[in-house]
């Protein structure tokens, strides 16, 4: 039986696939979704000098040499600022207040301070048109919290639609859950949508790949459509497969895969394309299934990887490009991290 090689049958979907049109939202509502663009600071943060403790707002300049044995005298006491007030003209650090004895009009002020003494000068956290977040980076809550301090109330993402139409209700659960957390919106069965996943309609297996041999993709009425194993495992492979690399085109994102070693030797098969179920243990990736994927190992799995059909394995120490279950696209990169080979055609 002529089986489909992965990428012969997936690189020409690929190739036509364009991201979704981006969508404006409220910050509050852009939380778990990918950034169509670049989110930059509109004004500087802060805007004015502010005080990071209460004390009284001073110029350093006037201080300068004051000691208990030589104090400066003020002829009013400085004006008191509690943390987060905006300074008052001329002044540039916050003084103790137990530093300056008496009333006007004579203040003793026993100590110099030095410019910029428990103040934030303006720009100091983002300066004006500073990149708070890039294009293809998830919105989550830190970047939610830098936006509300910046001013910054709605944000350009990209949704793309997913149909999922499975007899399984557990592995339609568990894609519809992961669809949502990588910034999907799962449509229903009756609506048009981008990526249309369903029962494989044919139980002959038709692809190059381990698991999800039954598995198979296709363009159909301005859709894309992934035909999904009746097995947890055949869902799996074809979700890393086919659906993953499809929805980063249509998030307008780059799969990112982390570089380490292996701790042990894989053994794959020639003609088919792998799946390998990975974690990281001590710095390296410990190889925990190959093609048959046992649930105690995908409850243990942190990363993946594919072993191309013309390899009978890697050695173990090879340095090898796995890609993260939990955050699969590029963004906000940990180090080490480069875009997959499918982002580069």
């Amino acid at each position: 039986m002529r089986l489909h090689a992965l990428d012969r049958l997936l690189q020409p979907i690929l190739a036509g696939c364009v991201p979704v049109v981006p969508e404006s939202r409220k910050t509050a509502e852009a939380l778990g979704l990918v950034l169509a663009s670049a989110v930059r600071a509109p004004t500087p943060v802060p805007r004015h000098a502010v005080a990071l403790r209460d004390g009284l707002a001073v110029c350093a300049a006037d201080l300068v040499g004051a000691s208990p044995s030589s104090p400066v005298i003020l002829g009013t006491m400085p004006a008191s600022v509690h943390a987060g007030d905006g300074l008052p003209p001329g002044c540039d650090a916050v003084l103790d207040p137990e530093l300056a004895i008496g009333g006007a009009p004579f203040v003793e002020v026993i100590e110099m301070v030095a410019p910029g003494t428990h103040v934030r000068f303006p720009g100091h956290d983002l300066a004006a048109g500073a990149v708070i977040a890039p294009g293809g980076a998830r919105f989550d809550a830190s970047l939610a919290l830098i936006c509300d301090v910046a001013g910054v109330e709605r944000v350009e993402v990209r949704v793309p639609r997913v149909a999922i139409e499975l007899a399984d209700a557990a592995v339609a659960a568990w894609l519809g859950a992961e669809f949502r957390r990588l910034g999907c919106r799962v449509a229903g069965a009756d609506e048009t949508a981008d990526l249309r996943l369903r029962d494989a309609r044919d139980s002959r297996p038709r692809l190059a790949i381990r698991p999800g041999e039954t598995g198979w993709i296709e363009q159909c009425e301005g859709e894309i459509v992934v035909e999904v194993p009746d097995r947890f495992d055949g869902a799996i492979g074809v979700f890393a497969f086919l659906a993953l690399p499809i929805l980063a085109r249509l998030s307008g994102v780059a799969l990112c895969e982390t570089v380490l070693p292996l701790s042990a030797k894989i053994a794959s098969t020639i003609g088919s394309s792998d799946l390998v179920l990975l974690m990281v243990s001590d710095a390296v990736f410990k190889p925990l299934a190959v093609g048959d994927l046992p649930l105690r190992a995908v409850g243990r799995a942190s990363y993946f990887l594919v072993v191309p059909p013309g390899h009978e394995g890697l050695d173990v120490g090879a340095s090898v490009a796995a890609i993260s279950f939990a955050e699969p696209f590029a963004g906000r990169s940990m180090p080490q991290e480069r875009p997959s080979r499918n982002d580069q055609d």
